[in-house]
C-alpha cells in the first residue's frame, strides 16, 4: 500500500513538472511572461537559453510590457492588488544595466517617477504592447 502511493506521489510530480507553465510569452530574447499555474501569477522572467529554468525578474502581478532592442517596460499590481500599479523599466542590453540592481531592474515606480524615468535614458519609442486586459 505504502508503494501505490509513493509511486502515484512520483507519477504526479513528474507529470506536473513536465506540463510547464500555464502561461508562457515571450516577451523579446529570452524575456518571457511567465505564470505557474494561474494567470494572476504573471511575472517578467528571464529564461535560460536551452533549459527550462526562468528567474522572475518583476514579480506577479504583471499585467501590460512594452520593448525595444534597449528596454522592457512593465505595470504591474502587487500580488494582484489592483488599486495599486507599479511600473518598472528592464534593460535588455546588458550594456544598459546599473550593477548592484537585479538584471539592472528600475523600479517598483510611480507613474510620476516612471515618466521622469523614461525622459531621463531617452526612451521615447516603447509603448505597452502586450497587454492581459483580464489582469488590468
Amino acid at each position: 500500500m505504502v508503494k501505490f502511493f509513493f509511486i502515484t506521489f512520483l507519477l504526479f510530480v513528474l507529470i506536473s513538472c513536465s506540463l510547464g507553465f500555464a502561461v508562457d510569452t515571450k516577451v523579446v530574447g529570452d524575456y518571457h511572461l511567465t505564470a505557474t499555474d494561474v494567470i494572476e501569477q504573471m511575472s517578467l522572467s528571464y529564461c535560460q537559453p536551452n533549459s527550462n529554468g526562468c528567474s522572475g525578474i518583476i514579480e506577479p502581478t504583471v499585467f501590460s510590457v512594452g520593448f525595444n532592442k534597449d528596454y522592457i517596460i512593465a505595470k504591474q499590481h502587487p500580488n494582484d492588488n489592483r488599486n495599486t500599479t507599479n511600473y518598472f523599466i528592464v534593460p535588455v542590453n546588458p550594456k544598459k544595466r546599473v550593477w548592484g540592481n537585479y538584471f539592472g531592474t528600475i523600479g517598483p515606480l510611480t507613474l510620476n517617477q516612471f515618466n521622469d524615468k523614461i525622459a531621463e535614458l531617452h526612451i521615447d519609442n516603447i509603448k505597452f504592447s502586450i497587454t492581459e486586459k483580464s489582469l488590468e
